[in-house]
């Protein structure tokens, strides 16, 4: 199952999903093995850097999203689900990120703000963007963010997404 593991920032592409996302016309009869040989070529043309490639998938430096505009040639758009996977036992870990909420990051900042007004700034330089209740992460943000989707139970089961931050990202959001 394709998957990105977002310690290590490797995405695994699979066979089925690199042959749905490749949306542009390819020239004469490509099949199997050389299909995903050139997938690969693709992503490396557009700059990215692939670990390793088989028949069956490939690993990737990239996002979900990334791989989607190389290959299909359309905007990612937000909201996409995103699979995530444990690629360590490949590639070994990273040291451990730990990831925090907008409130977390307030306290720590200096001066200290709300969760609103980093909230606020996340979506400033593009990091999250409000859709219906809950911010979600965009291309850029999937850099930085994870989601987690939570089902409340009330007079509709409505969907709410979550997201937590490394620490990296204050980088990103200094108050100007």
């Amino acid at each position: 199952m394709s998957g990105y593991d977002r310690q290590l920032g490797i995405f695994e592409l699979t066979f089925s999903k690199a042959n749905y996302y490749h949306r542009k016309p390819i020239d004469g009869q490509i099949k199997g093995d050389h299909f995903m040989g050139y997938v690969a070529e693709l992503l490396k043309k557009d700059g990215y850097e692939v670990l390793k490639t088989t028949g069956n998938f490939l690993h990737v430096k990239a996002t979900q999203a990334q791989i989607w505009e190389a290959l299909s040639g359309e905007e990612a758009k937000p909201g996409h689900p995103v699979v995530y996977t444990d690629l360590s036992n490949i590639y070994g870990k990273k040291d451990h990120v730990q990831f925090i909420s907008p409130t977390e990051i307030g306290k720590i900042m200096e001066p200290p703000i709300s969760a609103i007004k980093v909230n606020k700034l996340l979506e400033k330089h593009k990091l999250q963007s409000k859709i219906g209740p809950s911010w979600r992460l965009t291309t850029k943000g999937e850099k930085y963010g994870i989601e987690k989707e939570t089902t409340y139970t009330s007079k509709n089961n409505t969907t709410l997404y979550a997201i937590k931050w490394s620490k990296e990202v204050l980088d990103n959001i200094q108050q100007e």
